[in-house]
Order: structure tokens, then sequence, then C-alpha cells
């Protein structure tokens, strides 16, 4: 199976259903190829989450209850 170019990817490569178009890096200008949507375990947080890491560059976004959620927040941020 192959992905659009834009699409984003949870740690494992798996394409996440029902989320945006995925933005490029702002830092470093990597696109979907380099961003994966990553959850947040209780030994990083209290309250597991999920983000959004460039795998280039190594930012990250803002933390979201949900994988789509945390697209979402990549895409919005300025």
């Amino acid at each position: 199976m192959s992905l659009p170019d834009n699409s984003f990817t949870d740690m494992d490569g798996k394409p996440l259903e029902n989320a945006p178009e995925a933005e490029s890096c702002p830092f470093c200008g990597s696109g979907a190829d380099q961003l994966v949507v990553e959850r947040w375990g209780a030994e990083d947080d209290p309250d597991p989450s999920y983000h959004v890491e460039c795998l280039e560059c190594g930012a990250n976004g803002p933390q979201n209850d949900t994988a789509v959620g945390a697209a979402e927040a990549w895409n919005a941020r300025k």
C-alpha cells in the first residue's frame, strides 16, 4: 500500500485515519515522510497524550488527547 506524500503516520508507519494533510515542519522544512504522531506514555507524562515529532530535526508539536487532534494541532501552530 502506498501512502499519499502528505499523510501523517504513527511510529509504525501506519497512516492515521481521518487526519488532515500534513504541513511541513516549520523549523527544517521536512515533509510528511519525516513527521510521525507519537504517543507519550505515563512514564513521560502523567496524562498520556499524542504529539507530532519531526524525525529530521526533533521538533515536537502540541500535545493532544488523540492522534488526529495532535495532527490538527501541528497544522494549526504559528
